[in-house]
């Protein structure tokens, strides 16, 4: 056995090789090949220290995109305040915003109170657009330094003549003051520019602010909401609720499910699945306000709020929904709900399993005797998930549906099924007088991948 002494030289001659080897492949930063720079910019940031940090503040005038880029990106590890003053440079005038962006994403972590304050000096002149999509990433993290100075330049910004000043402003109305803040978000959430309106919640949601949440509710409230305005809603308020706890989320989660409108109330459902998914501490509160607002969302009078719950609460499994979703997917009035319950049920259990063989038997019954053909095509479709002699005997028998599109979905999933016992079925639907049966047919006997088939 080898003496601990003998074990420390050899560490410290391995580790001595690798520093050797790291050295050398740093000399690369200044090498004619511009793939040897980039894995010189790597060695570097292995290596650290103050002689790394100075060659990768160099490498960020380097005429290549993906070694400046890549620089940028090593001295969020390596980088202190000396590299400050270049990465601002590269966050203003870089010539993609990939490049800007990981400048932005360096400052943001060696420095954001300094970063801040030296990007809120250029909102107001020519480095106005890329000095904000800069500040969005990195005055965050400074905790409301120079709000003052951005709060009086985001005014400029709103009234630029050019577009994309106008919404890089409203991308960093969070890193104002709370008054203009409000105001801003306001205006945007009322205004008719969606663009506006998605990269101010944008902002709002990298600093949650319980101060904004009235607005959001206002907002999720409306009797017409545009879809992608919607979700951009649901994300914002996700992620305020991650900060500020399933609390102060309860009074605009119980406004929005509990809302008259059943378009509104449906909205809430969807907003109860994103705050079903939020992660940290507020965790377990959230998903068990949203699970209740959820259940109680399935025995709403409208069934488009019911068919939006029973899909939000098997989304995020919730164990009460799984459980309802079989009785609205078996009786619910409303051809549409049982559908949704359906389809999600079978999306989120192993349908031919033996422990859900009550799921099993739910498909069957919906294939043979639901009054709506979707709902059979729905089944239909399930049941070529699940190759056993019980789901072919069922499609088989769905071969001669009154409607079409059932017995199509039919015949192709008696063929994914595999059994044999499909062959004869196919056969002979492949004589049908209707083409859209006969294709079905061919299709299914494709699947079966017997020779009796070929024919």
């Amino acid at each position: 056995m080898r003496s601990i002494p003998c074990l420390l030289r050899g560490f410290a001659v391995a580790s001595s090789c690798a520093l050797a080897l790291a050295q050398g492949e740093a000399k690369d930063i200044k090498s004619k090949d511009p793939l040897k720079r980039v894995a010189a910019v790597a060695a570097l940031e292995a290596q650290g220290g103050p002689e790394a940090e100075k060659a990768l503040v160099s490498a960020l005038l380097d005429r290549d995109w993906e070694v400046v880029e890549a620089s940028a990106l090593a001295l969020r590890k390596v980088g202190t305040k000396i590299a400050l003053a270049q990465l601002v440079k590269v966050a203003l005038d870089g010539p993609a915003w990939r490049i800007r962006r990981a400048a932005a994403q360096a400052l943001a972590q060696i420095d954001p109170v300094s970063a801040t304050e030296d990007l809120a000096k250029q909102t107001a002149g020519k480095n106005a657009l890329h000095a904000w999509l800069a500040l969005a990433i990195v005055a965050p993290k400074a905790k409301g330094e120079s709000a003052d100075v951005l709060a009086r330049n985001l005014r400029k910004a709103q009234k630029s003549k050019e577009t994309a000043e106008q919404v890089a402003g409203a991308g960093g109305i969070a890193v104002t003051t709370q008054e203009v803040l409000l105001e801003a978000l306001d205006g945007y959430l009322s205004g008719t520019d969606i663009a506006l309106a998605a990269a101010a919640l944008r902002s709002v949601a990298s600093k949650p602010d319980a101060a904004v949440l009235p607005l959001l509710q206002k907002a999720l409230c409306a009797a017409k909401l545009d879809d992608v305005l919607e979700r951009r809603l649901i994300a914002t308020v996700a992620a305020c609720a991650s900060t500020l706890g399933s609390d102060a989320l309860k009074p605009l989660q119980d406004a929005v499910c509990g809302s008259t409108d059943a378009n509104v109330a449906a909205r809430g459902m969807r907003l109860c699945e994103a705050l079903g998914r939020v992660e940290g501490d507020s965790a377990v509160a959230l998903a068990a306000s949203a699970g209740a607002a959820l259940e109680k969302g399935l025995a709403h009078a409208d069934a488009k709020v019911r068919a939006a719950a029973v899909h939000a609460g098997v989304r995020v499994k919730n164990a009460a929904v799984l459980l309802k979703a079989r009785d609205l997917a078996a009786s619910d009035r409303d051809a549409h709900v049982r559908r949704v319950a359906l389809r999600d049920l079978c999306d989120a259990v192993e349908v031919g399993a033996d422990s859900e063989k009550a799921v099993f038997d739910l498909v069957v019954e919906r294939l043979k005797g639901d009054s709506d053909a979707r709902v059979r095509e729905e089944a239909a479709v399930v049941l070529a998930r699940v190759p056993t002699d019980l789901s072919a005997v069922a499609l088989a028998a769905a071969l001669t549906d009154r409607e079409w599109a059932v017995a199509v979905c039919a015949a192709v999933s008696l063929g994914k099924t595999t059994r044999e016992r499909g062959l004869e079925a196919l056969l002979t639907m492949a004589k049908d007088a209707d083409w859209k049966r006969r294709g079905a047919a061919v299709t299914g006997l494709c699947h079966l991948c017997v020779h009796e088939a070929v024919p």
